[in-house]
């Protein structure tokens, strides 16, 4: 699993914008696993009183990351804050699980909405279809009782029709 994980994310480190970015998803990523192997109980697997600091660190660098200005691309900066938000729903769902009384989902599903649709269609073309599909497909899922649910779905209809993904199976490897 360790050698999979994080894997789609090797693109963020061509730009200084990305590379803040990819540097926190490996804590991500790291703190996953590690989540894994408590859930699992395995020799070796680590107590949750020594995964909780690493996850306060990991929120707290992906909260605190700001791609509004910088001196990349205007695209990339985008991105990576699609990213970002993105990777906040992960967080919700997996590594930092928030009281559904805050409508964090919904509220990030909204927002990573907003963030999709400022792309236009010329800089779509520019980002890379792996991670909107990864994208849209957070945010179809923290949206799944929210008014955005519709759109994520035909989002998703549309970015799978023109991938070279044929079917669920696929979309899970």
């Amino acid at each position: 699993m360790s050698s999979v994980v994080g894997t789609g994310f090797d693109f963020l480190r061509s730009s200084e914008t990305g590379m803040s970015l990819y540097e926190v998803f490996e804590m991500v990523c790291e703190l996953t696993i590690a989540l894994d192997q408590y859930t699992r109980g395995g020799v070796g697997a680590p107590d949750m009183i020594d995964l909780l600091p690493a996850r306060s660190a990991a929120q707290h660098q992906l909260l605190s990351l700001d791609f509004s200005e910088g001196e990349d691309d205007v695209v990339d900066r985008k991105t990576a804050e699609i990213c970002r938000i993105a990777a906040l729903i992960f967080s919700d769902m997996v590594v930092f699980p928030v009281p559904a009384a805050q409508q964090m989902k919904p509220f990030l599903a909204a927002r990573l909405k907003i963030l999709l649709e400022g792309l236009g269609v010329d800089a779509l073309q520019n980002v890379n279809a792996e991670i909107l599909l990864w994208a849209t497909t957070l945010g179809c899922i923290a949206s799944t009782f929210a008014t955005e649910h519709d759109w994520y779905l035909q989002q998703l209809k549309t970015q799978l029709s023109s991938s070279r993904i044929p079917d669920w199976f696929a979309l899970q490897k």
